[in-house]
Order: C-alpha cells, then structure tokens, then sequence
C-alpha cells in the first residue's frame, strides 16, 4: 500500500476519525461508537468538512476527486488485507 489517509478530530462531545473511507465516531468514554463506510464522493468530502473540519474552500473540485480516487483505492486495498 502506498499512503493511507488517517484524519482525526476530537470534539467537545466525540472524537471522530477517518481511515480511508472508513469514519468511526465515538463518545470519549467509548460507550457509543458508530462506523460506516462512506459511500461517495459526496459524503467522503462532507465527512472531512463537518466531521472532521477540513475547510474545504481550500480545494478545488479536481482535488476532491484526486483524494477520493486515493482514497477508494487505500480502502480497498486496506480491506483485501483484513480478508487475508
């Protein structure tokens, strides 16, 4: 694998991280945990602008598709490992 995308962002009331395509969110005392793979580009940039708080206007559509394409590829590479 080349590079993986890792973003982490701790809040008031959760941390969030996202690994590849992979965002988990949880309470600080790691009662409540919720991960879900993001399906599209869509959410993929939503979840860095809200979730974790990347400020966006800094990129440009060209960019988002770039990361997202990366992105794609390091989660499916990341899962064929976890399945061997």
């Amino acid at each position: 694998m080349e590079r993986l995308l890792i973003a982490y962002r701790l809040w008031d009331e959760r941390s969030v991280t996202l690994i590849a395509r992979t965002l988990t969110v949880a309470t600080p005392d790691g009662t409540r945990v919720e991960r879900r793979v993001l399906s599209d580009r869509v959410a993929f940039a939503a979840a860095l602008a809200d979730d974790i708080g990347v400020p966006l206007s800094e990129f440009g559509p060209e960019d988002i598709d770039t990361l997202w394409r990366r992105t794609t590829h390091q989660h499916a590479e990341r899962q064929a490992r976890q399945e061997a």
